[in-house]
């Protein structure tokens, strides 16, 4: 029989967390480039490790959905998920959908927000 010790399972754990880490800096990097160069790769790590958190606040833990929180992250700022002037977030966030479709929908939102600020811009 093989045993795992805890070390062993936390070591594991910190490996898969330091390659989601460094394979969503990659992601914003390629996908927010402006925004990358302007605050630097250790402001960039500091927001993705502060947006895992602040995903697993409101039960996001699965990778794909937690690098989907961080997209939202950048694309709206840092402390979008308090902002005022983005209330639907809150409510979608806290709705008591499961943790996937709450992302699809605020992903969704998102989108069409970014769409009618686009239009207003025209």
């Amino acid at each position: 029989m093989i045993v795992i010790r805890q070390e062993q399972m936390q070591a594991f754990k910190q490996s898969l967390q330091q390659d989601f880490e460094n394979n969503m800096l990659a992601h914003v990097e390629d996908c927010f480039p402006q925004k990358s160069r302007a605050i630097g790769q250790v402001e960039v790590l500091r927001l993705i490790r502060a947006g895992i958190e602040r995903a697993e606040h409101y039960g996001l833990v699965e990778q794909p959905d937690v690098a989907q929180f961080i997209d939202v992250l950048f694309t709206l700022g840092p402390s979008f998920d308090t902002n005022p002037l983005f209330p639907w977030v809150n409510r979608i966030l806290n709705s008591p959908d499961c943790p996937a479709n709450r992302i699809r929908h605020l992903v969704a939102a998102v989108r069409k927000h970014l769409r009618r600020r686009q239009r207003l811009q025209s």
